[in-house]
């Protein structure tokens, strides 16, 4: 993973992932997302090899 791969950011109350055209992929509960989605307290994230779980 390099700091190029994805953003997470806080905006509106929540965090919001965005995947910045990484080579292999950002993920929330197992889904690969395209551009930006919102991330809940307890969603599951994975950007490249790192994996971890949003606690608020």
């Amino acid at each position: 993973m390099s700091r190029q791969h994805a953003r997470l950011m806080r905006r509106d109350g929540g965090f919001e992932l965005m995947d910045l055209n990484s080579t292999n992929g950002s993920y929330i509960d197992d889904r690969q997302i395209h551009g930006s989605a919102f991330v809940s307290a307890g969603s599951r994230v994975r950007v490249g090899d790192i994996r971890f779980v949003l606690q608020l």
